[in-house]
């Protein structure tokens, strides 16, 4: 299966000269996973006036070190931490670097270290692939990391979860009034300054851990409360500040990869309980193969689209004499599209746990002449619902159905077993065989999204300061085009779209910013916002967007920027003010020597090649057009072309107005 070569091959068909793998392998997404981090900030790192010495990891001698990011509801600036002989302040991002496998210890130290407030302690270690190597994506630390008891929390109301809170609440109401929270826009760190450094050595004696997870801290921290002229924070609006950080530290792409899954051949009743996203009937060569696409954006919403194959595996070809789920995927009956029955999130932002709420659909679409997919109705084929539960969001990556990739993921050894509840399962019904199928499912995290987008860029009414002129909400028209067989290019659709000062990406369905009261629906997220490196000036916003629905027309089945299927694009807000923006792509171009080192020959803020688009669906007639040569019919060869192509964007200018500052 010479998918590289066959997506190339569509690509510079599409889109000149770039190449796009649609279906990476695992290994290969793995490491593309967290690359939404912002490229610059506006605000210098905070200065180090205690008087000890500070030593970072990469100066303590340590073979591995683990980059991490400690969130509340925003990154924490100032907090200190030791793990080991190091000795550091988290930076202006929040970033905290230790040791792998080391001891973090998390505190407010005073002035010089006369006093300290110790918040909890928590085991750094990398992020994990599926085979078990270290990623450098990103590590989240919350306060929920500092209170092992709370792990299983369903709420931030349980008893349990009280410390946590607790920890939040305290560093919330000691931020700095420099930066102070900024309700519905993700664009404020959590400061803690060298004046609040001063005042806790008002404090008559340390704070242990303990008394700040019991509550006590609130009667001791009073001399500190008074003299900076504030009140604590009440739980109430702590928790909810906190909640919308899980939410953002979630919020992301995922996806599953059924070329890889379907690949595996002989894959019988006995052995496919190990194998992702693949479910056995009691008929040993009646099997099903799911691809599903989800993004999470910073509300919890959720918006996905599937297809499932299902059938008899055995060989098409018969002097092959090989049994493969592959079959399915290239055999002539195609798929059936999913949609899902819940717009809310499928996993708890609070202990990682798939909900019971995950449920896929089965729909009937027919493609007209002009090759536009009709929903004709709810349950076309022998399968009913498609239903997911149990399993846990690891790492911030992956959600995995089996013990051997559970092991890789969590860097277990083979002698510790997963947790069942952490081992995601599917079924669904079959009427055919009178017996539900019964699968196993595992989903990567392709794409991260950052909880802080630099204000210097997101700038909204509420952080632009009165006088002055924002830029979020943004009303703009997405414009789909590709290259037809004659080598034309062909306008495919139009999409109005709102960037929200929230940081979601939502419809406007009727172009006309929201004038009129419409349905309108959650289409993505920002994922990051930086400033130029080549420019300075340049103010980039990166995207990912998924249009899945009827409601989307031929553009149902669109994804940009999600990395699973495509490729990553920003957009520069630079000139919004004055009536224009542009998208492009934004990956990063490398070379390879012959000892294997990889070196960026340009970084993807720099580029300026078009944004690629991806069509979920399209996608599978393309492989079965390319892989099931005669079998293909004349609307596969129509949605291979226009399953890949460019995608522009331009500011409504007939309705958009610029918010002003309060």
């Amino acid at each position: 299966m010479d998918l590289m070569k066959m997506q190339s091959k569509i690509s510079r068909r599409n889109a000149g000269s770039l190449t796009l793998s649609a279906l990476p392998l695992l290994a290969l997404v793995a490491a593309l996973s967290g690359c939404g981090g912002s490229a610059g900030n506006n605000l210098a790192d905070p200065s180090v006036t205690d008087g000890n010495k500070i030593v970072s990891c990469s100066a303590s001698g340590a073979t591995a070190c683990v980059t991490a990011q400690f969130v509340v509801d925003a990154p924490v600036v100032g907090l200190n931490y030791q793990c080991g002989v190091v000795n550091d302040v988290t930076d202006s991002t929040g970033t905290v670097v230790c040791p792998d496998q080391s001891v973090a210890i998390f505190s407010l130290q005073g002035k010089d270290r006369i006093r300290s407030i110790t918040l909890g302690s928590y085991l750094v270690k990398s992020n994990r692939d599926t085979g078990r190597n270290a990623t450098g994506s990103l590590v989240s630390i919350t306060p929920l990391n500092l209170v092992s008891s709370a792990s299983d929390a369903t709420s931030l109301t349980d008893a349990v979860a009280t410390p946590v809170v607790n920890i939040a609440q305290l560093l919330e109401t000691l931020r700095s009034i420099s930066s102070p929270y900024t309700e519905g826009s993700p664009t404020s760190r959590l400061i803690i300054d060298d004046l609040t450094k001063v005042k806790i050595n008002l404090l008559a004696a340390n704070i242990p851990a303990s008394d700040v997870a019991n509550g006590t801290f609130v009667t001791a921290i009073q001399p500190i409360l008074t003299s900076l002229n504030i009140s604590l924070l009440p739980q109430d609006q702590t928790r909810t500040r906190f909640l919308q950080a899980l939410q953002a530290i979630q919020a992301g792409s995922f996806y599953t990869n059924p070329v890889f899954v379907a690949s595996i051949p002989d894959v019988t009743a006995a052995t496919a309980a190990n194998v992702a996203t693949l479910a056995t009937s009691a008929t040993t060569d009646d099997q099903s193969v799911l691809g599903l696409a989800n993004v999470i954006d910073r509300s919890g919403n959720l918006i996905g689209h599937g297809a499932e194959w299902s059938g008899n595996i055995s060989p098409i070809d018969p002097s092959t004499g090989t049994k493969t789920a592959y079959n399915l995927l290239s055999g002539p009956d195609g798929y059936t599209r999913l949609l899902l029955t819940s717009a809310t999130s499928f996993i708890n932002p609070i202990n990682g746990f798939v909900k019971d709420n995950y449920i896929w659909q089965p729909k009937a679409f027919t493609l007209d002449t002009n090759n536009k997919w009709t929903e004709t109705g709810a349950t076309p084929t022998k399968l009913g619902q498609a239903t997911f539960s149990k399993g846990r969001l690891l790492g911030g990556t992956f959600i995995v159905g089996n013990q051997p990739l559970w092991q890789n993921v969590t860097n277990n050894p083979s002698t510790v077993l997963a947790p069942v509840d952490e081992l995601a399962t599917w079924t669904q019904t079959n009427s055919a065989t009178s017996t539900p199928y019964l699968g196993k499912l595992t989903l990567q995290k392709t794409r991260s999204v950052d909880t802080f987008l630099d204000p210097a860029v997101f700038k909204t009414a509420a952080n632009v300061g009165k006088n002055n002129k924002g830029i979020f909400p943004l009303y703009a028209v997405l414009t789909f085009t590709y290259v037809d067989a004659s080598n034309t290019k062909q306008e495919l659709g139009k999409q109005g779209i709102a960037i929200l000062a929230n940081g979601n990406i939502e419809t406007d369905m009727n172009k006309n910013c929201h004038a009129v009261t419409t349905k309108e629906y959650p289409v993505g997220v920002v994922g990051a916002a930086f400033q130029g490196i080549t420019n300075i000036s340049d103010r980039f916003i990166s995207p990912i967007i998924m249009l899945s629905g009827p409601q989307f027309d031929q553009l149902d089945g669109m994804q940009i920027g999600t990395l699973g299927f495509s490729r990553s694009a920003k957009i520069n807000v630079v000139g919004a003010l004055s009536g224009s923006i542009n998208m492009t792509e934004n990956t990063n171009v490398t070379t390879t020597d012959s000892a294997g080192n990889t070196t960026v020959v340009s970084t993807g803020e720099q580029s300026t090649l078009p944004a690629i688009y991806t069509n979920f669906y399209d996608l599978w007639s393309a492989i079965r057009n390319n892989y099931a040569k005669g079998k293909q019919t004349p609307a596969d060869k129509a949605l291979t072309i226009r399953s890949l192509g460019t995608v522009s964007i331009a500011l409504n200018t007939s309705c958009y107005t610029p918010p002003a500052g309060i």
